[in-house]
């Protein structure tokens, strides 16, 4: 477990909440982008108990073109992190401030995700008002384990992303988040050739929900 620092307090104003990022939002840039502005509220590096972090959900593809083996094609859907529950594990991720109106824009952007209260599992890091969030994935998105990179891939885009994110953090959180983190599924990485930014709404409108 990583050693945490002295644990800090955020109170949050009357219509803000507290999101709990542990993949790209571990990225300022990536918040940046989602709301269309620069971000100066709290960005705190803690914990939530209880989870780990796994490659297992996937969104349906419609726009991003990858590459592999000196062909090119459209994945079938693209895999994430998500998180499940695990009892006693620590994940380390950054806790950030929005306002309601801002969180729906996040919940927008993670459309195949849902929110769940954390607020109780902080470890680092306390609220003296409100509710913290983590996203996690919808069932109906949750990607079995089978197939092909045509099937389902990841974007090594997004792996470099989550490497940049954590070079810019002590070796101790990134000692943290192999722990508390599923090995990558090598076999289905592909190279970005057309892609939206995974943080940019682009990829939300390009990739529109389903109708269910």
């Amino acid at each position: 477990m990583a050693v945490m620092p002295e644990e800090l307090t955020i109170r949050l104003e009357p219509g803000e909440v507290a999101l709990f990022g542990y993949g790209s939002l571990l990225m300022r840039e990536s918040i940046e982008r989602t709301l269309g502005h620069a971000y100066d509220k709290p960005f705190v590096d803690c914990e939530v108990v209880g989870w780990r972090r796994t490659w297992d959900i996937a969104m349906p593809n419609r726009a991003i073109v990858a590459e592999r083996e000196g062909q090119r094609f459209t994945p079938a859907r693209i895999l994430y992190l998500n998180v499940r529950r695990e009892p006693g594990m620590p994940l380390n991720g950054v806790l950030f401030v929005v306002s309601h109106a801002e969180l729906a824009v996040f919940d927008k952007r993670e459309w195949i995700y849902t929110r769940q209260n954390v607020t109780r599992e902080l470890r680092g890091v306390a609220l003296e008002s409100g509710t913290a969030y983590i996203y996690v994935g919808i069932p109906n998105y949750h990607w079995d384990g089978t197939g092909s990179f045509r099937d389902v891939a990841v974007r090594r885009s997004y792996l470099v992303l989550l490497d940049d994110a954590l070079h810019r953090r002590p070796p101790e959180f990134a000692a943290a988040y192999a722990a508390s983190t599923q090995t990558v599924p090598a076999h289905l990485i592909v190279d970005d050739v057309q892609a939206a930014l995974p943080w940019t709404t682009s990829l939300i409108t390009n990739n529109p929900p389903p109708s269910r």
